[in-house]
């Protein structure tokens, strides 16, 4: 199945991740005297340092569920708003960086075809390259501040 995430959805996915419970989550469940649960029946916020909100349920299964979903808790409690929003995050950046290295081998196939560079093509490629990347080297440095 294949998921389109267009910036549309993306802003969708940040709207509901801003929305949702602060955490961090964590799966957990009964252990009946064990040392680890036997099964995670639920998602609360495991947040030590918030007395106010450590431990607030985030979801639960349905009755009589609750023994035969501990894959999805486990998932829910990872999958917290934190986690959606670096991955946001981290996908706009990598479209960004994507966009700019085509631009710039762009750059490089443009600057090939000029009658300077085909007087010594040899250099034209090594010329080509270093100037496209230092364009590019100076929009990430043009980012990052």
């Amino acid at each position: 199945m294949e998921i389109n995430l267009n910036e549309n959805r993306l802003a969708e996915l940040e709207r509901l991740a801003n929305a949702a419970t602060s955490g961090p989550w964590i799966a957990c469940g009964p252990s009946f005297g064990a040392s680890s649960p036997k099964y995670l029946n639920e998602v609360v916020v495991d947040n030590p340092e918030d007395d106010e909100n450590d431990g607030i349920e985030v979801c639960r299964p349905p009755v009589g569920l609750e023994d035969a979903v501990s894959a999805d808790m486990e998932f829910i409690g990872a999958a917290n708003p934190a986690v959606v929003l670096e991955l946001v995050r981290r996908l706009r950046n990598a479209e960004k960086t994507a966009r700019m290295m085509r631009e710039a081998l762009q750059t490089i196939a443009v600057m090939q075809d000029l009658p300077y560079y085909k007087v010594c093509p040899n250099e034209t490629a090594k010329d080509a390259h270093l100037i496209a990347f230092g364009a590019l080297a100076e929009q990430l440095k043009g980012r990052e501040s």
